[in-house]
């Protein structure tokens, strides 16, 4: 699963406050993509996310073999919760944002380079060998970002676990970017929504939308290699995880 969270204006008890729009995009056993949930939250904690795994796991969710997802400690606390034994992957892009904030502008190209060294390492081995090297590359005058690195990066690594032909695709939250635009797009001209039914079902609308345009597409993923990647490395047979299978 790939899981990400917006804000948009809505109108409730005569007052405009801020509603979380929480997004659950599953990967299937059948190669496709598809929004398997959308919720309408006060905010995005460990409770609204809690409350949409619960939901969907009474609708038949099962086999979840990884969740991406930024590091927001409520999304992490409801996967350890609902979906034990499933590893949870830190999107890349949210991480060498949070990086590049530590250095200086002009340091910020050749960091992101270096990470960039880090995440397309052909396997974890790899890449911990790059690591060491650029975390004594950077500790002289970045200790704290050093250290950061250090505690930190593993979170990022966890994609390596999976085929190499899933790998960009399933390492950040980035899938979901595109859709997030159309939804911006279509409340930018709504500014504040009447009531949260009204934003829930415009959100919705948009999510069947999608879902039917990536059903027309070719596979995302072929859930062959990874059953032949699970066949090498002694896993069992992987479950299916879709709604209602």
């Amino acid at each position: 699963m790939i899981i990400d969270a917006r804000y948009e204006n809505v109108r409730s008890n005569e007052r405009v406050t801020n509603q979380a729009v929480l997004i659950v995009t599953g990967i299937s056993i059948k190669d496709k993509r598809e929004i398997i949930g959308l919720y309408i939250a006060n905010t995005e904690n460990e409770t609204s996310w809690s409350l949409v795994f619960r939901d969907l796991i009474q609708r038949g969710l099962h086999g979840v073999r990884m969740v991406v997802s930024d590091d927001h400690k409520g999304i992490k606390a409801a996967i350890a919760r609902y979906f034990q034994g499933a590893q949870w992957q830190r999107c890349q892009r949210h991480f060498m944002t949070n990086a590049r904030d530590m250095v200086a502008k002009k340091e910020r190209k050749a960091l992101t380079r270096d990470l960039h060294s880090i995440f397309d390492a052909p396997s974890l081995s790899h890449a911990r060998v790059r690591l060491r090297r650029i975390l004594d590359q950077w500790r002289p005058g970045h200790e704290e970002l050093a250290d950061w690195l250090d505690d930190n990066i593993e979170e990022t690594m966890a994609y390596f676990h999976f085929p190499p032909a899933f790998r960009i695709q399933i390492r950040t939250t980035n899938m979901l970017e595109r859709f997030n635009q159309e939804l911006r797009r279509r409340s930018k001209v709504i500014r504040v929504f009447p009531n949260p039914e009204s934003c829930l079902r415009l959100m919705t609308a948009l999510a069947m939308e999608q879902t039917m345009e990536w059903a027309c597409q070719r596979s995302y993923l072929d859930m062959r290699e990874l059953e032949e990647w699970d066949q090498k490395a002694g896993i069992s047979t992987t479950e299916k995880s879709v709604i209602g299978e």
